[in-house]
């Protein structure tokens, strides 16, 4: 589950990478590099798609 987690974050990471702009680029690199280095540290639980669309859909009831 954490190395799907990890992919997941690396692709994320890896198709940021096709914005003109560069400073929204590095902005958005910055912030994956920060969210990748918190996953690889242990800091922060990831969780499924499908728990994420669990509590989005409790959240609206």
């Amino acid at each position: 589950m954490r190395d799907e987690s990890a992919a997941l974050a690396y692709r994320i990471r890896e198709s940021l990478k096709g914005f003109s702009d560069a400073e929204i680029e590095k902005a958005w690199m910055d912030e994956a590099d920060r969210r990748w280095q918190e996953i690889k540290d242990g800091e922060v639980s990831c969780i499924t798609a499908e728990e994420v669309m669990k509590r989005a859909r409790a959240a609206w009831r």
